[in-house]
């Protein structure tokens, strides 16, 4: 499975300057990939293409977006998506894929504004 990871927007002010350094990780079937972190903006620019060995389309592909700092990494919200769904979406997943989840105080997740671009 070929993934192109293209740029985030719309992120949340998680710094004392009110910008972001925000990164991905990606992970299926054991396998994890990290985007570079893309420094002080809310809306991050990658264009990093990465490959899966995926031999079950009911795999779920993770995408996790975080905000790097000193102290460590600060999650901003995760996508589980099955391989299935992903061939069910053809041609449109190429369009874009503007859906993330943000972990709020309660660590309880809700649908958010907060999204990454395939």
């Amino acid at each position: 499975m070929n993934v192109v990871l293209h740029e985030g927007k719309n992120l949340p002010q998680s710094d004392n300057w009110g910008l972001c350094d925000g990164f991905v990780r990606m992970e299926i079937n054991g396998q994890s990939w990290e985007s570079s972190v893309q420094r002080n903006t809310l809306r991050p620019a990658w264009e990093d293409e990465v490959q899966f060995i995926v031999s079950d389309k009911s795999e779920d592909l993770k995408i996790t977006l975080f905000d790097w700092d000193m102290a460590g990494e600060e999650l901003l919200g995760s996508l589980n998506i099955s391989c299935e769904e992903l061939s069910e979406l053809g041609d449109e997943l190429k369009h874009h894929l503007w859906a993330m989840t943000q972990a709020d105080e309660a660590n309880q997740v809700r649908t958010s504004h907060h999204p990454v671009h395939l």
